[in-house]
């Protein structure tokens, strides 16, 4: 167990680090992604300190529970404005336009799961943040990423700013241990310092 998580912490810490990024550990998936939306939160009120509205997130009806109970939780609290946008009902795909519509300036975060853990299917976040950045470019992306990372070619972290990649799409990603390879208990929020900078730190 020992040489897992210090394999596992090893090629994450490689793949998700550099002077651009950094990586806050946690114990779960769940509590990667509730830290992911409550810094969001934390950040936009930051950036709007004036701002008597409530925020809103965006997100998709096919997200994982961890995700999904924590916003519906906030939404019925009244702390956020919650917009669940569905998949087309013929082919279960998630269209990028339709979810960035819903995106407006009070829009916090939008959150997407970046595969599927029932259908397999790989969402389009980079065309999806695209849209939701043209909308609002201080819009905060997270991405579940705990089922693709480390599965699919296009779903890594390499971290350059020369190097266009998955880490582009994104400003927070929460990656799961026992997806591949470590034990359960071990997961991390990565997070992208070239968009968040200091916000972020000021938001923990």
């Amino acid at each position: 167990t020992s040489n897992s998580t210090s394999n596992s912490t090893s090629n994450s810490t490689s793949n998700s680090t550099s002077n651009e990024g950094r990586v806050i550990w946690c114990g779960s998936g769940t509590e990667a992604d509730n830290l992911a939306i409550d810094l969001a939160l934390s950040i936009y009120h930051i950036r709007n300190p004036s701002s008597t509205a409530v925020p809103n997130i965006v997100t998709s009806a096919v997200e994982h529970p961890a995700v999904m109970l924590y916003l519906k939780k906030l939404s019925s609290s009244g702390k956020i404005i919650l917009h669940i946008v569905s998949p087309c009902p013929k082919t279960g795909t998630l269209s990028p336009p339709t979810f960035a519509s819903h995106v407006t300036k009070n829009t916090a975060m939008v959150t997407v799961i970046n595969a599927q853990n029932e259908t397999g299917e790989i969402i389009k976040i980079d065309e999806i943040s695209r849209l939701c950045r043209e909308r609002n470019g201080n819009v905060i992306v997270h991405s579940d990423a705990a089922q693709g990372v480390g599965k699919h070619p296009n779903l890594t972290f390499p971290l350059s700013p020369t190097t266009p990649c998955y880490w582009d799409s994104v400003d927070m990603a929460t990656v799961v241990g026992h997806k591949i390879g470590a034990p359960k208990g071990v997961a991390a929020l990565a997070v992208n310092g070239l968009r968040l900078g200091g916000d972020v730190w000021d938001g923990v």
